[in-house]
């Protein structure tokens, strides 16, 4: 089986992936040498966890220790191609660590930030992941002016920069994405009449 490697000392989140729970009771945690089966797309959820339990109907919880940062350099070490999806949440990474990711772009296809305290300075390394084609972010402070720098990634089929920060104005970019065909609009500052004009100029995609 093809193995993920991550720090042995500590664990840095949690992995999801179809059929990789099969011999582990409970969740699988990033630490040291992980076996994943053979063709199994995985994703990773950054946080260092300090609890995980069964609850009463069978399932499992955990608890991230929010304390403590994971730093993200962590991924230089990993195979380039060994993560499908990546999940980052503010209170649970290092957000100047955020660099280190364009090391996953051969493989990366989907990317979550949630509440990630990235400035817009951070946008530039998530514009080098170009073969995403999901990209979700909410809870950020981006400007418009800066997520114009996603315009490299043309691979998206899913944009969803649900940010209270942006106006109507970011998405100038989503023109020059040839493949997209779902834009989130969701916290964004934007008139009724200014997401008809996006539609009108994004015929091929679902604006909602």
């Amino acid at each position: 089986m093809p193995l993920l490697t991550f720090p042995a000392d500590s664990n840095v989140g949690r992995l999801q992936g179809v059929g990789i729970w099969r011999e582990h009771p409970g969740p699988v945690l990033a630490i040291g040498e992980v076996e994943v089966p053979e063709g199994v797309s995985i994703s990773l959820e950054v946080g260092q966890i300090e609890g995980v339990h069964r609850r009463d109907d069978g399932s499992w919880a955990w608890t991230n220790n929010t304390d403590v940062k994971v730093d993200l350099g962590f991924v230089e070490l990993m195979d380039p191609q060994g993560l499908e999806s990546l999940q980052l949440h503010g209170r649970c990474f290092d957000p100047e660590s955020v660099r280190h990711i364009p090391h996953l772009a051969p493989g990366l296809k989907r990317l979550y930030l949630a509440f990630s305290e990235l400035s817009d300075d951070g946008l530039k390394h998530i514009a080098l992941l170009h073969g995403l084609t999901y990209l979700q972010t909410w809870g950020n402070s981006f400007t418009d002016e800066a997520v114009q720098q996603l315009s490299t990634l043309t691979e998206l089929e899913d944009l969803y920069l649900e940010e209270e920060t942006l106006t109507a104005k970011a998405f100038d970019f989503a023109a020059n994405l040839p493949n997209l065909r779902r834009l989130g609009l969701q916290d964004v500052s934007i008139t009724p009449e200014e997401a008809d004009a996006l539609r009108s100029r994004l015929p091929r995609v679902q604006v909602g």
